[in-house]
């Protein structure tokens, strides 16, 4: 990851190419580092043979214009006794990545994590949104976005909400953002992060309620308070573009600060231990379905037994994204991967919609004129003249 964020923060006067390992591109390296005395030093001696690297491929072009989809769905709710009307929980993910490759941005925890991640609540919370006696007073929205993470600005989050109608606002109770939840083996924290700590009573006991049920998956939760800087145009964490709108959100997190701009790139992001992913989705859906229902925190499991994760539903969507660069810029308006997102959501939601924004940045992104980043490379072998 170090690596790869210095590729991009860089100025750096030649190209980096990224290569599939395979037994014939051992061999190349194998022969190339060989030399007469055993020392790679060597490798440019006049001496000896020497290598030449030639890719054909044409001048980079400056892409034109950066497309992405916004989708929302709801499960809807009942009104509770003395309610006049019936609130909003939102869960709110991208479904994006960056990388240095921007053809290996394949990104299985930012932000495949908190794709998946959606989708398997969607598919738990339909399960119980569609029993008469189990239908929450809450409608659940779920809201996947483009243009997401630090490279981005999230600006696809941005403009759905700029867009979004102000009642539709309003009526948000409370917006749980999903960024990079896929803990590592040796990680045993989540990390939530806000913008303001809550004094409401129905908030504290969601966090508590969170808490609780980390504590029983052996996950001890922090809370990171960070005040929103209205003056600095960086957004650090999806939460914010809630707050701004005076939306109470929180982003959860294994990683325990943000990584603005080009700092999210990371060409090395694959996937990791199954079991720790269904973990933390499991603790997320026991606290929101805590709050849902007012359950007190020493009451059953909720997703248990037939109700619980699915980690064949999470691998088969794991396996899917993977299938799938996902850097915003090099994403083309007729993905299939839009068409999925829009499939998986209209089998567990209603009401699903999909708009079509433009991305606002200042940044420039290139891409061959063929719009494919897959080059040829040839290795000849030549001779050195000593002059």
């Amino acid at each position: 990851s170090t690596q790869s964020t210095g590729m991009v923060t860089r100025t750096i006067h030649y190209p980096f190419y990224f290569a599939f390992e395979d037994d014939e591109l051992k061999r190349l390296l194998a022969e190339a580092e060989l030399t007469p005395a055993g020392s790679v030093s060597e490798l440019f001696s006049p001496l000896r043979d020497a290598y030449q690297f030639v890719v054909s491929a044409a001048e980079a072009t400056v892409v034109s214009e950066i497309t992405g989809n916004n989708f929302k769905g709801w499960l809807t709710g009942v009104r509770g006794s003395g309610k006049e009307s019936v609130p909003t929980l939102a869960i709110v993910s991208h479904y994006d990545s960056a990388a240095a490759a921007p053809s290996l941005s394949f990104g299985a925890d930012s932000n495949g994590s908190g794709l998946v991640a959606l989708f398997e609540l969607s598919r738990l919370f339909s399960k119980l949104y569609n029993g008469y006696k189990t239908q929450g007073n809450y409608n659940l929205l779920f809201v996947v976005t483009g243009a997401g993470g630090g490279v981005m600005n999230y600006d696809g989050l941005r403009q759905w909400i700029s867009s979004a109608d102000v009642r539709l606002l309003d009526s948000i109770e409370f917006a749980l953002c999903l960024d990079s939840i896929w803990s590592y083996a040796d990680e045993s924290s989540l990390f939530l992060h806000v913008s303001k700590i809550p004094k409401e009573e129905k908030y504290q006991k969601f966090f508590m309620m969170l808490n609780e049920t980390g504590k029983s998956n052996d996950v001890q939760f922090h809370f990171v308070h960070k005040k929103i800087n209205i003056s600095d145009p960086q957004i650090y964490w999806p939460h914010e573009l809630f707050s701004r709108k005076r939306v109470f959100a929180a982003t959860l997190s294994h990683l325990s600060a943000p990584k603005p701009g080009l700092e999210s790139v990371n060409v090395l992001d694959r996937p990791r231990e199954l079991d720790l992913l269904a973990r933390n989705i499991r603790i997320i859906g026991e606290g929101l379905s805590k709050y849902v229902y007012n359950l007190s925190s020493n009451q059953a499991q909720v997703f248990d037994g037939s109700f619980g994760v699915n980690n064949f539903f999470l691998s088969s969507w794991l396996s899917t994204l993977a299938t799938f660069p996902r850097f915003q810029p090099f994403v083309p308006k007729t993905s299939a991967l839009y068409t999925y997102i829009e499939k998986v959501m209209k089998e567990h939601l209603v009401d699903v919609s999909v708009s079509s924004f433009k991305v606002e940045t200042d940044r420039k992104f290139y891409t061959s004129p063929s719009n494919s980043n897959f080059f040829e490379m040839s290795i000849y072998k030549v001779k050195t003249i000593n002059i």
